[in-house]
């Protein structure tokens, strides 16, 4: 029996009014409402596994990825949930070139970064993208992390 039947029964038996028997209506009429109660209760089981990237196996990692603006629905459960982690995790001290890489592998982008900081310009070489990320997503992806100040070419490799 279920928590929500073995509730219900235990609060009406408590009234020293009802009889609930396996072959009565009472007893029929709670197995009914436990089971629309197990369907709310399976619902709340699967928000609350979705709500969180570590646990979430599908619409959660979808609205994330969205809110992200990452594509990552070809890659496994594993991977989707730790580059959403490594994304969720950059801050406003993520600003020197190692920080700039981890933000591009959250991303799902392996790339080559070569600075210059005497013209302000940074080359890009994307080397791999995990997901199913166009080279305009990628490049926008990029781009969209690099300072205000600085120019910015991005290429890919072959």
């Amino acid at each position: 029996m279920s928590i929500s039947f073995t509730a219900m029964q235990t609060a009406l038996l408590a009234t020293g009014i009802y009889e609930i028997t396996e072959h009565t209506r009472l007893y029929a009429e709670l197995k009914a409402y436990d089971a629309g109660l197990q369907m709310l209760h399976d619902k709340l089981d699967e928000l609350l596994r979705e709500t969180f990237i570590p646990t979430a196996v599908s619409y959660g990692l979808e609205e994330r990825e969205l809110l992200f603006g990452l594509n990552l629905s070809s890659c496994t459960e594993e991977e989707r949930r730790k580059l959403l982690c490594m994304r969720g995790a950059i801050d406003v001290n993520f600003f020197n070139k190692q920080a700039f890489l981890h933000i591009l592998e959250s991303g799902g982008i392996e790339a080559a970064v070569t600075e210059s900081p005497s013209t302000q310009h940074i080359d890009i070489q994307v080397l791999s993208v995990k997901g199913s990320q166009t080279q305009k997503d990628t490049e926008k992806a990029v781009t969209d992390y690099i300072p205000a100040h600085t120019d910015c070419t991005v290429t890919f490799a072959s």
